[in-house]
């Protein structure tokens, strides 16, 4: 019974991912909104839930342009604990400039081991980076 519950359970959870993702690849606005404030919600219940990372990761390759959307929501789980969400993040598809971003927004809001954690990133790709350097 209880695995019966567990698959139920499971095959749920794949149809609401796939509306999620649905929703993503939506070109309407409101569509995206709505999908990206699903994905927060569960990611506020399942912090650490590895398929929506993945599936949120593939959503960027797909669509670049909600590239700073889907990165603000795995900053907001990494601000709330989430080890996975800084493992999401750090594959996401960057520019120094946005890891530089990143992390002065982190300084700034006192969350200074995230924003140490950014800068080093912007050093692995920009040894030389005088700013990284220098915070």
């Amino acid at each position: 019974m209880s695995q019966d519950n567990s698959t139920t359970s499971d095959s749920n959870q794949k149809r609401s991912l796939d509306f999620l993702l649905s929703q993503l690849r939506s070109e309407r606005s409101g569509d995206i909104w709505r999908g990206m404030e699903q994905a927060r919600e569960w990611l506020k219940e399942e912090p650490e839930d590895t398929d929506l990372y993945g599936a949120l990761l593939d959503i960027v390759q797909e669509n670049p342009e909600i590239s700073k959307q889907i990165r603000d929501l795995f900053l907001e789980a990494m601000q709330r604990g989430s080890k996975s969400a800084k493992n999401a993040l750090l594959t996401l598809p960057s520019t120094v400039s946005d890891f530089l971003a990143d992390a002065d927004d982190a300084y700034y809001a006192g969350e200074y081991k995230q924003a140490i954690e950014l800068y080093r990133q912007v050093l692995k790709l920009e040894p030389e980076n005088s700013r990284a350097k220098a915070q």
